[in-house]
C-alpha cells in the first residue's frame, strides 16, 4: 500500500507542476499554425498526451486498469457466494420439505392402516 501511496503522491505532485504552468498562446485565426501546436486540436493533444504528460497518463492507465481487474473480482465473488448460499437454501428447503411430506404419509399410514394394506398387495 505505501509504495502505491508514493506513486499516487508522485502523479499528483508532477499534475499540480503542469497545471501551474502558463497556458500556450492561442494561434492568431489570420495566421495557419502548426496542428501539433494549435491548442485543442487532436495532434495538439496526442502530442501533449505521449510526450510531456506520458508518466500521467500511464499511471492514470495502470490505475483505471487495476479499478476494472478489482470490479470483475468483486462481481465474480459476490456471485460465487449467492450460488453456494442458494444451494444451501435450497437443501434446506428440499429436506425441510421431505421431512413434512415423510410426517404426513406417517401420519395417514397410521390412521388408514387399511388402505396401506391395499397398496402393499
Amino acid at each position: 500500500a505505501v509504495p502505491m501511496f508514493l506513486a499516487l503522491l508522485a502523479e499528483v505532485a508532477v499534475v499540480i507542476r503542469y497545471v501551474n504552468m502558463p497556458a500556450p498562446l492561442i494561434a492568431d485565426p489570420n495566421t495557419v499554425a502548426d496542428p501539433s501546436t494549435s491548442l485543442g486540436t487532436v495532434e495538439s493533444i496526442a502530442n501533449a498526451m505521449f510526450t510531456e504528460f506520458m508518466l500521467p497518463f500511464e499511471a492514470t492507465s495502470v490505475l483505471i486498469l487495476m479499478a476494472v481487474v478489482g470490479a470483475m473480482y468483486l462481481a465474480r465473488r459476490d456471485r460465487a457466494q449467492d450460488l453456494d448460499r442458494m444451494e444451501v437454501a435450497l437443501v434446506a428447503e428440499e429436506s425441510e420439505s421431505k421431512a413434512a411430506l415423510d410426517s404426513g404419509h406417517a401420519g395417514s399410514d397410521s390412521s388408514g392402516s387399511g388402505h396401506a394394506e391395499a397398496e402393499s398387495h
